[in-house]
């Protein structure tokens, strides 16, 4: 399947193991990888000169060196910490569109060709009270409008700072703000088909796989589907069985092709040993391959 590339997420390496071409060359080398997904938190938020150049130097010439591709770059699990361009407060939102300009040229410069992830949530509730300022029961469809308008503005600067830099598409997960999928799906279907009637580069989504209903799901929006990460080693059967099915399709419109990421960074949070790291990916990876 030339169309779909299996990686994985870098987060885990961030606070494990300091020397950056240990886990460059174990991606490579023992995962058999010719690209991979580069966290953000490398990148530390309002990252400043020097510091900046000189990481994505290093992380240019470790490529180089064992020829291998970082074909985008993601938020990390620390940013989820922020509400970022969700929030109902504006100068929170200025901020974040700060720091995914910074991501935007980090990526520039690192030769990839896409960045973004986490975008923000908030409970419908808290954030209408916010953001329409009332204390009293609040109009869902309102705040549904808003939600919108405050995502698809910010998009849109967004995909304009990426196109000027260079990049092929802006990456974000899907916004959720119920515990209704169909809800959650058909909610960020509209807003992508509205930005992408108006951005200059592709915003494509990146899904996790949580059960058969989320692929089913997926099926609905699989021409903006970009990444789809999975933990559950469970689910390879019926991911599988997708991609298949799919493949014609995710072949036609994918521009990139369709990167598969195995997120398993809170697994393997608790791990201390270098080598039992290691081993415990490159074994569920290579079964990965094995089956997809």
């Amino acid at each position: 399947m030339n169309n779909v590339h299996l990686s994985i997420s870098t987060d885990i390496f961030k606070n494990k193991i300091e020397n950056k071409e240990i886990w460059i060359k174990f991606i490579k080398e023992k995962l058999g990888c010719d690209s991979f997904e580069l966290s953000l938190d490398f990148f530390p938020f309002f990252i400043q000169e020097p510091f900046k150049s000189c990481q994505i130097e290093e992380f240019v010439e470790l490529c180089d060196t064992y020829e291998i591709q970082i074909t985008h770059t993601y938020t990390g699990n620390s940013i989820r910490n922020f509400n970022l361009l969700l929030s109902p407060n504006l100068g929170l939102r200025l901020n974040s569109l700060k720091y995914f300009e910074t991501a935007i040229d980090i990526t520039s410069g690192l030769d990839s060709y896409a960045t973004g992830g986490f975008i923000g949530y908030f409970p419908l509730d808290a954030f209408g009270n916010k953001l329409l300022k009332s204390k009293n029961s609040v109009n869902k469809l309102e705040v549904i409008n808003k939600y919108q308008e405050i995502i698809i503005d910010n998009l849109n600067y967004i995909s304009n700072v990426a196109y000027n830099a260079g990049l092929d598409e802006f990456i974000i997960e899907l916004v959720h703000f119920c515990d209704d999928l169909n809800k959650i799906f058909l909610f960020n279907k509209n807003i992508i088909e509205k930005l992408n009637q108006s951005s200059k580069i592709p915003i494509n989504f990146s899904v996790f796989v949580s059960n058969k209903e989320s692929l089913e799901l997926i099926e609905t929006i699989l021409k903006n589907i970009s990444v789809i990460r999975f933990n559950d080693l469970t689910k390879l059967a019926d991911l599988r069985s997708f991609i298949i099915k799919n493949y014609s399709l995710i072949s036609k419109e994918s521009r990139n092709g369709l990167k598969i990421i195995f997120d398993y960074s809170e697994e393997l949070t608790n791990i201390v040993s270098i080598n039992q790291l290691f081993e415990n990916i490159e074994q569920k990876f290579l079964n990965i391959k094995r089956e997809i």
